[in-house]
C-alpha cells in the first residue's frame, strides 16, 4: 500500500490485522495510522474474486497489475514519490481509478476512509522493529459463483452413498 515502503518475498514478517496501515503513509495518517479508502477497499475486494472490471487475469496481467497498483497508490495519497504520476488522476487514464470514481461519485469520496467496508483489511508486516510496505487482505470469503454442475455433483454423490448403503443392507442380510 505505501509506495515509499517495501517487503521481500519470501521473508518471514510479522504481522497486525487492521483497517489502517500504521506507520507507513505519511498524507492521511492520523496517530500514525493511515486508514483504507473506500476506493481501494472497493477494487481490492473483487480482486481476488476474479471479478474485477477491466482486469486482465490472463496474458496482460501485468499491464492490469501496473494500472491496479497505481491506483491504488492513488486512491491512497501514495503518489507524491512517483514522476509523472499526474496523468493517472485525470479521468480516462486509468480504468480502475475511472471505475472507483464512479462508484463513489467522485475523487475525493472514493479516497474517503473505508473503516473494514467490502471485507477488506491491511496486513502490517514487521520484521523486529522494521516496517514493510503493509499488504491488502480479503478477509470477508470469495463467493465461488455456484453453477449447476456442483448440484449435480452433489446429487450423484448421495445417490453413490445411497447405493452402497442398499448394497452392504443386502450384504448383511445374506450373511445372517
Amino acid at each position: 500500500m505505501e509506495y515509499s515502503e517495501h517487503f521481500t518475498p519470501g521473508t518471514v514478517y510479522n504481522y497486525s490485522i487492521g483497517n489502517a496501515a500504521t506507520l507507513g503513509g505519511v498524507s492521511g495518517a492520523t496517530n500514525g495510522a493511515d486508514p483504507i479508502s473506500l476506493g481501494t477497499a472497493w477494487l481490492y475486494s473483487q480482486f481476488p474474486a476474479g471479478s474485477l472490471a477491466g482486469y486482465d487475469y490472463g496474458a496482460g496481467r501485468k499491464a492490469s497489475n501496473t494500472s491496479l497498483q497505481l491506483a491504488i497508490w492513488f486512491l491512497e495519497n501514495e503518489t507524491s514519490g512517483i514522476s509523472g504520476y499526474s496523468s493517472y488522476g485525470t479521468p480516462g487514464q486509468n480504468v480502475f481509478l475511472d471505475a472507483a470514481f464512479a462508484k463513489f461519485g467522485s475523487a475525493s469520496s472514493a479516497r474517503a476512509d473505508a473503516n473494514g467496508a467490502y471485507g477488506v483489511q491491511v496486513l502490517n508486516l514487521t520484521k523486529g522493529q522494521t516496517h514493510a510496505q503493509s499488504q491488502l487482505y480479503a478477509s470477508a470469503p470469495i463467493r465461488v459463483p455456484d453453477t449447476g454442475a456442483t448440484v449435480v455433483l452433489f446429487g450423484l454423490t448421495l445417490a453413490g452413498l445411497l447405493g452402497i448403503k442398499r448394497k452392504l443392507a443386502r450384504t448383511t442380510q445374506r450373511l445372517r
